[in-house]
């Protein structure tokens, strides 16, 4: 049978999904920026947000987790990747985990009041995403709030984390391409696949819209 390019569609839909987070959350990020490089160059710390340092503190920790949960995950994924009734376990996890935290005590902790724990937690909740049926930001979110984060804080925390996952979901993309190859490559299959990147910029735009809305509201 013809074998499309899979890989090249996936690609398109994680670029197009990190440039809706960096397109959403680009004033955060600008700050994070700033602020980072102006403690590299020794500047007194009156012109840093003291905030940003322990978001940055707290994001940092929580990535390093995230991408090591995720390398030692991938390697037992394809060892159950056709199991439907391991897979159906995992929706049903995800939706606990996603569901649960909205009924424990809340809290609006910032980062300076996280622990390490807080951001290891984060960091395993996100490194779940490389598993079929566990989503990436909406695990991070509910294992933050879960411990008492504020709401409006921790969604600008996943967002930050979600990029390098979905750096790390781009290389295993082009891995792929590299073993089984790019694949059947027309106009009209290109054409489609770049329609859904426009797609899933939108809707993620439209998520991510949505989600701010929510957690200000509450």
């Amino acid at each position: 049978g013809v074998t499309y390019s899979e890989p090249l569609r996936d690609i398109l839909i994680h670029i197009s999904v990190m440039l809706a987070i960096v397109v959403s959350s680009g004033t955060y990020i600008e700050k994070l920026r700033r602020d980072q490089k102006i403690g590299r160059r020794g500047r007194r710390a009156r012109h840093i947000d003291s905030s940003t340092v322990y978001d940055l503190r707290i994001i940092k920790s929580a990535v390093v987790t995230m991408l090591m949960g995720m390398l030692l995950l991938r390697m037992f994924t394809n060892a159950f990747l056709g199991n439907m009734a391991i897979i159906a376990l995992c929706f049903i996890v995800n939706g606990i985990l996603i569901y649960l935290p909205e009924h424990l005590p809340q809290s609006n902790k910032d980062a300076s009041q996280m622990s390490a724990l807080d951001s290891l937690l984060m960091g395993l909740c996100g490194a779940l995403s490389v598993l079929p049926g566990f989503s990436l930001i909406g695990c991070m979110f509910s294992s933050a709030i879960a411990r008492g984060a504020d709401k409006q804080k921790a969604l600008n925390w996943v967002l930050i984390l979600a990029i390098p996952a979905l750096i790390f979901f781009l290389l295993l993309d082009f891995i792929n391409i590299f073993s089984v190859g790019i694949g059947v490559i027309t106009f009209p299959i290109v054409l489609g696949y770049i329609l859904s990147a426009f797609a899933a910029f939108a809707a993620a735009c439209c998520g991510i819209y949505i989600m701010r809305f929510i957690t200000s509201a509450t």
